[in-house]
């Protein structure tokens, strides 16, 4: 279990707890102008660019992300089920 004063935890309880998430290996950029996402923890980068990280776990409208250190940290807790995803 993640200690509650862990630095990674910013509230994300209110709307991450109990959401079916989707794996992407490959994050594809959704407009030119929108080229990475950040995880809802620890803020790594994940976008198709050499030295970030290349994919990893979102809510199903793609709206947040989750890096796949942070999901194996938190997923019990949160309570994620994992949909059909790429």
């Amino acid at each position: 279990m993640v200690p509650k004063d862990d630095w990674r935890r910013r509230g994300q309880e209110e709307y991450l707890t109990g959401v079916p998430l989707k794996f992407v290996a490959r994050f594809t950029p959704p407009k030119p102008t929108w080229d990475h996402e950040h995880c809802e923890f620890c803020w790594a980068k994940i976008s198709p660019y050499k030295g970030d990280l290349p994919g990893g776990y979102c809510t199903l409208d793609v709206y947040c992300w989750i890096c796949p250190e942070c999901y194996e940290d938190f997923k019990e807790e949160f309570g994620w089920t994992l949909e059909n995803g790429e």
